[in-house]
């Protein structure tokens, strides 16, 4: 059994766990195993504990003699980033359908982040103490929050019920995000409520590294078609969504043009792989100097 030395901790190697720490690499599944089988077969024959120092260069050398420059590069700097000892908190926000749950979902396994919040989530606590006479936008679908407004101009409406809900979820993700960077944590938030500017934290004085991404589908078609796919196996009902597609999207253009003078990233969210891979190259771009710092 090949044994793994680190921090003075002796451990039995596993490659689920080498694995993982290739994720970030955007490699397929079939080349991560490969390159873990390969390392496995070169240290097979080690008759003490191998540093993990040892293991991390083994598998740069590979990549190295794969031809995988950008791959390596990517598998250096997500390796340090991992180090770093500071509370991180990625954004993912978008409006319904765009493909935050999925994008999340990759984002966290690749990262090997575990903590994961979606403001759904906090809305429904917050519907839970707060009564639907007293705050009634709360009580609704993002795009139904208009329905509560007493007006004559819906259209209007679409953006301020939107808007009201936002700023009251926001109260809980700042919540969250002050409790995350208390504690150090590394934490993902998803949700519509995440408009760029709203979450009042920019400005203070925080020890958190915060990333924003905003998420967009430009062809209303396939942005239609994305209801469907993922309303299989759920309780989500496609045709509820389709039926409020202009709302919907009226939502999307509010929150692009709140991108402006922001430090958060639009990014048009084609295929899953596509999207991960540009956000991941983007927070490696932004935390180089720091991991290299660590």
């Amino acid at each position: 059994m090949i044994e793994i030395e680190k921090d003075g901790n002796i451990f039995p190697f596993s490659k689920g766990i080498l694995a993982r720490s290739i994720l970030p690499t955007g490699l397929s599944t079939d080349i991560i195993y490969n390159i873990a089988d390969q390392v496995e077969d070169d240290f097979r024959s080690a008759r003490k504990a191998v540093p993990s120092s040892e293991i991390h260069s083994r598998v740069i050398d590979i990549l190295h003699n794969r031809g995988l420059k950008i791959e390596k590069g990517r598998y250096r700097i997500s390796h340090k980033i991992a180090q770093i000892d500071k509370p991180v908190a990625i954004l993912i926000g978008g409006t319904a359908g765009v493909g935050k749950s999925a994008i999340t979902a990759e984002l966290a396994r690749r990262l090997g982040i575990e903590r994961v919040i979606a403001t759904d989530e906090i809305r429904e606590v917050m519907r839970y103490m707060l009564p639907k006479d007293l705050l009634p936008t709360l009580h609704q679908s993002s795009f139904d929050a208009a329905d509560v407004i007493i007006d004559s101009d819906i259209q209007e409406n679409i953006l301020v019920g939107f808007t009201r809900q936002a700023r009251l979820v926001n109260r809980g993700v700042h919540a969250y995000l002050k409790r995350s960077e208390k504690e150090g944590l590394k934490t993902i938030f998803n949700g519509v409520h995440l408009v760029p500017g709203m979450l009042g934290i920019d400005d203070e004085a925080s020890s958190m590294m915060l990333f924003h991404y905003m998420l967009t589908l430009d062809d209303e078609q396939e942005h239609k078609r994305r209801f469907h796919s993922r309303a299989k196996g759920s309780y989500r009902k496609a045709a509820r969504y389709i039926e409020k597609i202009e709302r919907i999207r009226e939502i999307q253009k509010y929150c692009e043009k709140k991108i402006e003078n922001t430090k958060v990233k639009k990014i048009e969210n084609v295929s899953i792989n596509r999207t991960v891979t540009e956000i991941i190259d983007h927070l490696i771009l932004n935390l180089k100097d720091k991991a290299v710092n660590e």
